[in-house]
């Protein structure tokens, strides 16, 4: 899943959040998130309030946002893609943003947008880090459980080593029975011998 498209907004008035940067380009995803995610952005001139957080789905794409001291970061991406990643990825966004130091340039801000978008589409897995320890835990469990196969394989052929064993020892009692036998006719013969 990847990511398509990011923007971040800053509120200038009530009703009209202004465009600081997007990236990759997409009137299409502009066009919905103005009509659709926006409108449901709250605006308050306090910059202590709590963010606000939500994510919709509208036909195959999927947006989430946070709006945070009047900046609203928007995300867009392919249905399926994982809640977590998103908010991971608003997260990172937003903290990296903080650090920008001109913001009222949209050449900017949309150059360090199309840079995490592209960090984040060339390596997703890096971005989850649920996604790093279940792929941890699958590599644990695989050697797990290879390491109860080479025991069972071992147990087998423990137990066939003691069959064996077992076998021996029976030939050996034969083989001393048959060598006391053949002892005695033969000193049985050398006494006839006499």
């Amino acid at each position: 899943m990847s990511i398509l498209y990011a923007a971040i907004y800053q509120f200038q008035s009530s009703d009209n959040p202004v465009l600081l940067g997007e990236g990759p380009k997409s009137s299409e995803l502009s066009t919905t998130i103005s009509k659709k995610v926006l409108p449901l952005c709250l605006f308050s001139s306090s910059s202590k309030t709590d963010d606000q957080k939500q994510a919709i789905t509208h036909g195959p794409i999927q947006y989430s946002y946070v709006v945070s001291k009047q900046v609203i970061y928007v995300v867009a991406a392919e249905k399926g893609t994982k809640l977590r990643v998103l908010s991971d990825f608003l997260r990172v966004l937003e903290d990296k943003f903080t650090c920008i130091n001109d913001k009222k340039q949209p050449g900017r801000v949309s150059k360090f947008i199309l840079a995490c978008v592209k960090q984040y589409n060339t390596d997703p897995t890096k971005m989850d880090k649920i996604a790093q320890m279940e792929e941890k835990i699958e590599t644990v469990k695989d050697s797990m459980m290879n390491n109860i196969d080479e025991v069972l394989k071992r147990g087998e052929r423990v137990e066939k080593l003691q069959g064996d064993t077992g076998e021996l020892e029976d030939i050996t009692a034969d083989f001393k029975k048959n060598t006391r036998s053949v002892k005695r006719r033969q000193v049985g013969n050398s006494c006839q011998i006499l």
